[in-house]
């Protein structure tokens, strides 16, 4: 090594050549100091110690000098012209707003760049003005009753009583007398021990309501009593019986919570029997849980004494659970149940 004096660092002029290739060159050549500082000439670059300032007064335009004034004197606060260029941070941190005039060396030319800025906006006065925003008077006296949303029931309002009057309707043979028939046994001479009478549809055997109170039918709980309330009011009141169990619908109870219960009786022989349950679909797969043999015990039972099942869901029918067909009709209970939905069921089940 030379006895130059100590290293000097260099930096580049331009954005073609780099420290990192000054050092690539000295290290595959082997330099000396004063090879080392020739070879950064050759790279465009000098040392730090000679560089000129980034900016200085004399680079700035006359006009760009001006604005400097007028915004110092506008703001009050904006640094002088030679300020700003000794210390070009205080350009972009300390006045933002301020006009902003700044130049590179590229090459032999020079690039003036001048940002054109206002005087600094003063203070929002809604700012520091602004007050918190007190509670309504009403918000403190309302009841938790008035802010909970509005029931909606599964079943369409407008056709809910149409499609439970369906549901707990059952045939009989004591409708309207069948005329066409009294002619043809009167022009025959047969005796007429009765009267005929044409097929029809009665709610005067009332209905057996059967309610889940069951963990997995709590998120329907207010659903079901309002669902049973409705069935009461369109099936005969006089014959209509409520009764609850928990997952085993052979034991019930009179009210919740089912605490001890008893065994399960059936009603009058064409007495129909309503539940509102989702039928042990959770349990059903289990294989430890003994829902199946439960439903298919008190289905056989009914279908005995000719009570119809009809059961009202709040799955739709892909998750029901095989082995009750033929024995309960199950009904989607939802907004898209309708009367015509009822009559296929029941004609389903009959088949």
């Amino acid at each position: 090594m030379s006895d130059v004096g100590a290293p000097r660092s260099y930096s580049s002029a331009g954005p073609s050549a780099g420290l990192g290739d000054l050092i690539r060159a000295i290290a595959a050549l082997g330099a000396s100091d004063e090879e080392a500082a020739a070879i950064a000439v050759m790279l465009g670059m000098r040392p730090a110690a000679e560089q000129q300032p980034v900016m200085k007064p004399r680079h700035l335009s006359p006009k760009t000098l001006a604005k400097f004034e007028l915004a110092r004197e506008q703001a009050g606060t904006s640094p002088a012209a030679d300020d700003l260029a000794e210390n070009p941070a205080a350009q972009s941190t300390e006045h933002p707003a301020a006009p902003v005039a700044s130049t590179r060396a590229t090459g032999e030319a020079e690039l003036e760049l001048t940002f054109m800025g206002t005087a600094t906006p003063p203070a929002r006065s809604w700012i520091s003005d602004a007050q918190e925003l007190a509670e309504p008077a009403l918000a403190a006296t309302r009841s938790y009753n008035t802010t909970v949303p509005p029931f909606v029931p599964l079943l369409a309002p407008v056709i809910t009583r149409a499609i439970l009057a369906e549901a707990a309707a059952t045939a009989t043979s004591d409708g309207p007398i069948d005329i066409e028939r009294l002619v043809l046994d009167v022009a025959t001479r047969r005796p007429l021990r009765a009267l005929p009478c044409l097929p029809a549809t009665t709610l005067r055997r009332g209905a057996q309501i059967l309610i889940d109170r069951t963990a997995a039918m709590q998120p329907f709980q207010v659903d079901t009593d309002d669902l049973a309330v409705r069935i009461r009011q369109v099936a005969s009141q006089g014959a209509t019986q409520l009764l609850y169990f928990d997952e085993d619908p052979t034991m019930v109870d009179d009210t919740w919570p089912v605490v001890e219960g008893r065994p399960y009786e059936l009603p009058l022989a064409g007495t129909p029997i309503v539940l509102i349950t989702d039928l042990g679909i959770r349990h059903m797969r289990s294989r430890r849980s003994h829902a199946r043999s439960y439903w298919l015990a008190f289905a056989r039972e009914a279908r005995r004494r000719q009570c119809p099942v009809i059961a009202f869901v709040p799955y739709p029918p892909s998750r029901w659970p095989a082995g009750l067909d033929g024995l309960i009709t199950p009904l989607p209970w939802d907004h898209h149940t309708t009367v015509t939905t009822v009559r296929t069921a029941k004609r389903s089940k009959d088949r």
